[in-house]
């Protein structure tokens, strides 16, 4: 189920076998305005919420509650942040995924999971900036949690909880808005290396609900039309060059690539590599 971008102030229950999927964490916003959980998840299995940025559950409530036997439940692509409560709950038996999340600025645990036979699967997100932990499992609960970065989590990252092999922690720094990263950011091309890397990405992909990408590279060589100029045969070399750019205020002059790619065109009656 497809959300359009905005904020929906309102408390939301997804069913078993349905994916609540939003335009975007920094487009749609789902605030419970402390009402409640924002998002809930209640004895049901197979199910998703992501590209949301959830917000404003009470104390006695959580960002995504889990709870009573669910299984099979995906939590990913979200910003999860200022709620009173936990950012995300699991309990009574619950089990689930949290993937690619920034869960910052609760009031509550980033991640808690409660009881014996719950626990969750914790991985490639940014957890920043919790009133108590990053990760907390009580009375018995298993977090398994791996290439996720932790920050400013006031009374301690983990709690109850082994830091997985690849678990990093610093500053996420993060841009002026939406927790979008920046190029100083240890979240860059930190994720799992067998998690898919989304368009435009780096060499492994980003921690936290949002890729910094690379703007794209667009190459105008003239109107698409069929030639009308004697003796033109269209483009016959094209030359491109990329270098890293520590500093925009540089002039162009000074950032010349010095070595490039070459591409060469191919025109009616030659050959892939011949010019004209």
């Amino acid at each position: 189920m497809g959300v359009d971008t905005g904020t929906y102030t309102e408390r939301v229950t997804v069913p078993s076998h349905v994916r609540l999927v939003g335009s975007g964490a920094n487009a749609t916003t789902i605030d419970a305005e402390a009402a409640g959980s924002a998002v809930t998840f209640d004895g049901v299995i197979d199910a998703e919420v992501s590209g949301f940025k959830i917000s404003n559950a009470s104390s006695a409530g959580a960002g995504v509650e889990i709870k009573d036997a669910c299984s099979g439940i995906t939590v990913a692509r979200n910003i999860i942040a200022a709620n009173a409560g936990p950012g995300i709950s699991l309990a009574g038996g619950s089990s689930g995924a949290v993937s690619f999340n920034t869960v910052a600025d609760n009031t509550g645990a980033g991640v808690l999971v409660d009881g014996s036979s719950s626990w969750a699967e914790v991985r490639n997100n940014i957890i920043s900036g919790q009133d108590t932990y990053g990760l907390q499992a009580t009375n018995g609960a298993l977090i398994r949690n791996d290439y996720n970065l932790f920050s400013d989590n006031t009374l301690s990252n983990l709690s109850g909880v082994t830091a997985g092999e690849h678990t990093l922690t610093g500053s996420p720094a993060f841009a002026a808005a939406n927790y979008y990263l920046t190029a100083a950011s240890p979240a860059l091309d930190a994720a799992d290396p067998l998690a898919s890397v989304p368009t435009g990405g780096g060499l492994r992909a980003d921690l936290g609900y949002k890729e910094l990408i690379a703007s794209p590279l667009t190459l105008v060589f003239g109107p698409q039309i069929d030639s009308t100029v004697t003796g033109n045969s269209g483009v016959a070399k094209v030359e491109v060059g990329t270098i890293p750019v520590t500093d925009a205020t540089q002039a162009v002059t000074e950032t010349i690539p010095r070595a490039g790619r070459r591409s060469r065109g191919t025109t009616a009656g030659s050959t892939p590599g011949s010019s004209r």
